[in-house]
């Protein structure tokens, strides 16, 4: 028994020790957002808490565009050639061209909403320091390290970037007339780490980075297209709850369905590891056996962390944000059903069908929980006033949707080596 425990995780080691690295990384970022938090909503307030979050997720749509996919298409491009250096060179050349072209159109169009809009015009600092955000995509080149199977340094660099804002911004943000330093700090942060980031790859790695042809680029220009609808789709109506309640509720309320967001993106940590672990092992290996062990665990996994979040929902939102908040506690719970479907649905769309080879199915069905989505919220702006459950309903609702197409579609192509 324990001999056939050796060989499994000797077998594994690789997959194993990114693993651990991604959960360290994640682990860092998540730990960095609970040790500001409560502080951060104190001295700057719910009300311009909200606003700063309400820009983060305006500008988490421009961030859409500047990934634009390659955190599917370069993770299995470079994950096939692995042992190529030439072929690597060529593919992170042409992400980073590529990717650089796309942060100077978002930054173009971020100027345009500041001019147009008043809104962005009286926050259009805010605006600008947060697009912080798409120059990570940038500078973290996680598809990289991903399809390289070496996470060892993303944890590192991750951990250096919040080490660096967690001992700013206690020293600096000391009222709320210093909100635009949270923005700034996360910014340097990034900055720092990056240099360090693209000194391993250029020295350490000996990637070449240079111009490719028009033809090579406009390739994987074109293989990252299908993933950046797909990512546009669902980005479109994670984004969209925010906007939503930023517009016709208030900031306050943002800061309470944020702080619940947050809650459930630090749970479903594991799963986003475990994908991005998976990912490229899936794709070389395709092992239908291994697969189907995988997706049981992701499924029980999911279902034990939905019920702990759920009884302890109350505890963990005063613990976070102080009384002031405990009115997010009933959102938590409606936003932890999500756990398990999002879970099932995330395994069954990203390990099975881009793997497989149908990335077109996989961009439908993406597509068409977008649609789903904005017809629930055409339905409820004409028929009924916003509400914060309704509007935290409609994610859940979508995920649902998803869920069940996708084990339509896996059955139909007996992509498990079981059956619904």
């Amino acid at each position: 028994m324990i001999n056939r425990f050796k060989n499994k995780c000797t077998k594994n080691l690789t997959l194993i020790k990114n693993f651990s690295y991604l959960s360290v990384l994640h682990s860092v970022n998540a730990l960095a957002q609970i040790a500001t938090y409560p502080y951060l909503i104190r001295v700057v307030g719910k009300e311009t808490f909200g606003v700063i979050i309400f820009a983060q997720a305006i500008v988490g749509y421009l961030v859409v565009m500047v990934n634009f996919g390659f955190n599917i298409s370069a993770v299995k491009e470079i994950a096939l050639n692995r042992n190529n250096n030439k072929k690597i060179s060529e593919i992170s050349s042409s992400v980073l061209i590529l990717k650089i072209f796309l942060f100077f159109v978002t930054f173009l169009i971020l100027l345009l909403l500041i001019f147009f809009i008043p809104f962005f015009r009286n926050e259009w600092m805010l605006f600008l320091l947060t697009m912080y955000l798409c120059l990570n995509e940038i500078l973290f080149p996680v598809w990289y390290f991903q399809g390289i199977e070496r996470m060892k340094n993303m944890a590192v660099l991750v951990f250096i970037s919040k080490v660096i804002f967690l001992s700013t911004i206690f020293l600096f943000v000391k009222s709320k007339q210093d909100y635009l330093l949270i923005p700034a700090l996360n910014g340097i942060g990034i900055i720092v780490s990056g240099l360090i980031c693209f000194h391993i790859i250029l020295v350490k790695d000996k990637i070449k980075i240079k111009i490719p042809s028009m033809p090579i680029l406009m390739y994987h220009f074109k293989s990252a297209v299908p993933f950046f609808f797909s990512n546009a789709s669902s980005q479109i109506y994670v984004n969209a709850n925010k906007l939503i309640v930023g517009t016709f509720l208030g900031m306050t309320e943002v800061a309470y369905y944020d702080l619940s967001e947050k809650v459930l993106l630090i749970v479903k940590m594991p799963f986003v590891i475990l994908n991005q672990v998976l990912f490229p092992k899936i794709n070389v290996d395709k092992n239908p056996v291994f697969i189907t062990k995988m997706f049981y665990f992701t499924l029980v996994f999911s279902l034990f962390i939905f019920v702990m979040i759920f009884l302890f929902a109350n505890f963990i939102v005063t613990s976070l944000g102080g009384e002031t908040m405990a009115p997010a506690a009933s959102i938590l719970r409606i936003m932890t059903i999500s756990i398990p479907l999002v879970a099932a649905s995330s395994f069954l769309c990203v390990q099975l069908l881009i793997p497989f080879g149908h990335t077109k199915v996989y961009f439908n069905i993406i597509t068409g929980s977008l649609i789903f989505y904005l017809l629930l919220f055409s339905i409820t702006y004409f028929v009924t006033t916003f509400n914060l459950f309704q509007i935290t309903l409609f994610s859940v609702v979508v995920e649902l949707f998803v869920l069940f197409v996708s084990m339509i579609v896996v059955r139909k192509y007996q992509l498990l080596k079981f059956r619904f």
